[in-house]
């Protein structure tokens, strides 16, 4: 995994103790830093019609809990959107009840 981080940089940066456990192994999860190289890579093995994008707090955390509707969300989506040429039809941005099923004639 390229460019992998640690959990408690992502703690360090939403201020509080953050981490994930896989649903099985209940072994720690892996991550990494956004990759665009990546997901150019997955869109062309895939050909994917429409992505969903979920802990989007993740890659910042002044989205965490906001609406896929907010402005700081619809700047990402739109700038992922338009760099890709993939329409993202759903949305989490951590938390209860922050995932958002996004229409396609709201594209």
């Amino acid at each position: 995994m390229k460019d992998e981080i640690s959990w408690s940089e992502i703690s360090g940066a939403f201020g509080r103790p953050v981490s994930e456990t896989t649903t099985v192994t209940k072994k720690t999860r892996r991550i990494a830093m956004w990759d665009p190289t990546l997901i150019y890579n997955a869109i062309t093995l895939n050909a994917p019609t429409s992505f969903a994008i979920t802990f989007m707090d993740y890659i910042d955390p002044g989205i965490e809990g906001e609406s896929a509707l907010s402005p700081l969300c619809q700047e990402f989506l739109n700038k992922f959107e338009e760099g890709f040429g993939i329409p993202v039809s759903i949305v989490g941005t951590g938390g209860p009840n922050t995932t958002t099923i996004r229409l396609q004639e709201e594209l």
